[in-house]
């Protein structure tokens, strides 16, 4: 979407936006409370003094929650997701493996040092609640290495999965682990909240 604000503007309603959801605890929230919580946001006196000169009453609900709140949302699991996973794919996976390429949201390791069967890990990474587009993304990055054709290679999936700040339980966690160990993944889950 085309940001409609000049970028003096749009960055007020950002931090301004930004401020609020911190005071808020917004990655907290349920998704009742997060409703309200834009409803504050649409009646924030401040937003509605720079937002009523560029769009439309009708349009600034959206405009907040794919704009400001959005990019909140993002910078968020940003700093939150880890900046090496080589020590994750030992941790869960027993495996010393070395970065070789990244597409997107789908990291290519290759395991270190090589062996008979050589063995890539495939790391996608995606949000908790859609873990299924992370391993979606995975197996098809997976469907086009030319690795994958080969019988003798061995390709493991790992899903790194931010939780955005809510609790996971542990009953969730062993059924994830269940469904994911079913067709030959696994979960590495960052962002939780306490």
């Amino acid at each position: 979407m085309r940001n409609p604000l000049p970028p003096p503007a749009a960055a007020t309603v950002r931090g301004r936006v930004a401020k609020l959801a911190d005071e808020a605890s917004y990655l907290h929230m349920d998704k009742v409370r997060a409703s309200q919580f834009l409803d504050r946001l649409v009646a924030d006196a401040q937003i509605k003094e720079i937002l009523k000169g560029y769009l439309q009453p009708t349009r600034v609900r959206t405009y907040i929650k794919d704009g400001p709140l959005s990019h909140y949302s993002n910078v968020k699991q940003t700093k939150a997701r880890p900046s090496d996973y080589k020590p994750i794919i030992k941790d869960v996976l027993r495996i010393t493996a070395t970065e070789i390429s990244r597409k997107e949201s789908v990291w290519i390791f290759k395991q270190q040092p090589a062996h008979q069967i050589k063995c890539f890990v495939l790391v996608a990474d995606g949000h908790y609640d859609k873990w299924q587009t992370a391993l979606r993304h995975a197996l098809l990055k997976w469907a086009t290495l030319p690795v994958a054709r080969k019988k003798e290679a061995d390709i493991r999936i790992l899903l790194s999965l931010y939780a955005g700040y809510k609790v996971i339980t542990a009953a969730d966690k062993k059924l994830l682990d269940r469904a994911l160990t079913r067709c030959g993944a696994r979960a590495y889950i960052y962002g939780e909240g306490k």
